[in-house]
């Protein structure tokens, strides 16, 4: 009962954005392929790829079929380190993201996961709806040949990277001068 409550106030604030003509990206069940959260595939809990489609599907099918909500993109989102096969129905995705951290763009290389995704999913949006990097000048790191790289691989599909770290640091070492940030 308390999750449906929840989606409930959820749906009326989008609701409430739908009468204003506002869409929204909504991204249910964050890294749902990595065991953080009680919605994750989780082995130890016996928590299987299938339970957690199901509840994403669940959610998707409320909102859109018991509240009419039409106005949100539907973003599957996971964990860039770990397995996303068998985990939604491609129907009820309209993006795909990761979450990832420095070290999981350099050792696995975020076109290559986005490539695992669409392989479910099908040809979608893309987006880094995570990036995290406590100190990114002591990686080493250029933010601009990433963001290079991601247009060369996914062209148009790429759609936003969200970090999570400190800007004034980031925008010093390797956030690359074209990219707009909250501050500007």
């Amino acid at each position: 009962d308390n999750f449906r409550e929840e989606l409930a106030i959820e749906a009326e604030f989008i609701g409430k954005l739908k009468n204003y003509g506002i869409s929204v990206i909504y991204r249910p069940l964050h890294e749902c392929n990595y065991g953080s959260f009680w919605w994750c595939i989780n082995t130890e809990n016996s928590i299987t790829p299938s339970m957690v489609a199901t509840l994403y599907n669940y959610v998707h099918d409320y909102f859109t079929n018991d509240c009419g909500l039409d106005n949100i993109i539907w973003q599957f989102n996971a964990d860039a380190k770990h397995d996303t096969s068998s985990l939604v129905s491609p129907a009820n995705v309209d993006m795909l993201s990761l979450d990832c951290y420095l070290t999981d763009v350099i050792d696995l290389g975020i076109p290559a996961d986005y490539e695992n995704l669409s392989k479910i999913c099908g040809d979608k949006a893309f987006a880094i709806s995570e990036f995290y990097a406590e100190k990114p000048a002591d990686y080493n790191y250029n933010l601009t040949s990433m963001l290079n790289e991601f247009n060369g691989k996914l062209a148009y599909k790429f759609a936003y990277l969200g970090i999570y770290c400190n800007l004034e640091e980031l925008a010093e070492s390797v956030l690359p001068s074209n990219v707009l940030t909250l501050s500007d």
